[in-house]
């Protein structure tokens, strides 16, 4: 796993130019990737999930994890997390 974001990297400082600019996301769920790799000129990659139980054991055999992976739990969820902080932070 821990030579997937090199590589991801790599691709976007190489294809990247003044005319075309390459973005990327990291979002969980994967009925929100498939959606968002269907349209015209993306891509989505699916990683299997990793148990909250096994995290640790996981990046210890395996390796780090790719940016953002650290975090747990569904797209729907993590956007109500993060629409309540803005209305209670300010």
């Amino acid at each position: 796993m821990s030579k997937l974001q090199p590589e991801i990297d790599e691709y976007i400082k190489t294809n990247t130019t003044s005319t075309k600019k390459i973005e990327i996301d990291y979002i969980h769920g994967a009925d929100e990737v498939i959606s968002l790799g269907e349209k015209q000129n993306s891509l989505g990659v699916l990683l299997p999930p990793i148990e909250k139980e096994s995290f640790f054991e996981t990046i210890s055999t395996l390796g780090t994890l790719p940016r953002k992976s650290f975090s747990m739990g569904e797209a729907d969820e993590k956007r109500f997390y993060l629409e309540c902080r803005k209305l209670f932070s300010n």
